[in-house]
């Protein structure tokens, strides 16, 4: 029977010492467990995403026509005044000498047959409209059409190949694109301005862009034949 006690005492004190291991051994590896392990090498980098680009929204309302910069003459040379207070470039706009040896200038509508028999004109008063030539043919071109096609050829902020085509005297087409690019190739920004008389004498100005966006997405070769919204 002493037997038998001592036995289950000496059990009873090797299950506690088990126990008492068991848990020692437990918090050991929870404390492990929580230990920050090794970083781990870099993933492979995703491909690039996708979007489908969205449509071009609605033309927005038309602003009032902005006033015109101010120029100054410096004998035959025009010179306009940039946004930031600056000149720009001087442009003669002396031509060739004519068979008459002339430049006939027509101001506030009135006409002539030969240079001899034009009116002193004012160098105050703004002209109506001049005489150039385009192409081999004279034509008579409203002076805010005239003052655009000077802006686009004197315009040297901007490093763009550029590109004006006057179709009569009443519509400019002006394009811009990256230097060298290829006429046909659809990466022009094509603008159409078109100069309308008005009732009381005036002259407003039309911008509208070919397909109604401002992107270089159209070729050169096809304005005449585009949409501008």
């Amino acid at each position: 029977m002493l037997g038998v006690l001592a036995m289950s005492l000496h059990d009873s004190r090797l299950i506690e010492e088990l126990a008492k291991r068991h848990a020692a051994l437990k918090a050991v590896v929870e404390n492990i467990a929580k230990q920050e392990g090794p970083r781990g090498k870099d993933g492979k980098d995703g491909a690039p995403g996708k979007s489908i680009r969205g449509e071009a929204g609605e033309p927005g309302p038309k602003g009032d026509m902005g006033p015109m910069p101010d120029h100054k003459w410096t004998g035959t040379k025009l010179t306009f005044q940039k946004p930031d207070g600056k000149w720009g470039k001087a442009v003669d706009l002396k031509g060739d000498k004519g068979d008459a040896g002339g430049l006939v200038v027509v101001r506030g509508g009135g006409s002539s047959t030969g240079i001899g028999d034009l009116l002193p004109g004012n160098p105050n008063v703004e002209p109506a409209a001049i005489v150039v030539q385009q192409g081999s043919q004279l034509v008579s071109l409203g002076w805010s059409a005239f003052v655009q096609s000077v802006i686009t050829a004197a315009d040297m902020t901007s490093e763009l190949s550029r590109r004006a085509d006057f179709v009569g005297d009443t519509i400019l087409y002006r394009g811009e694109a990256a230097p060298g690019a290829d006429e046909n190739a659809a990466v022009w920004k094509i603008k159409r301005v078109e100069f309308v008389v008005v009732p009381d004498g005036k002259t407003d100005i039309l911008e509208k862009f070919a397909s109604g966006t401002a992107d270089f997405v159209n070729a050169w070769s096809d304005r005449a034949a585009l949409e501008y919204l």
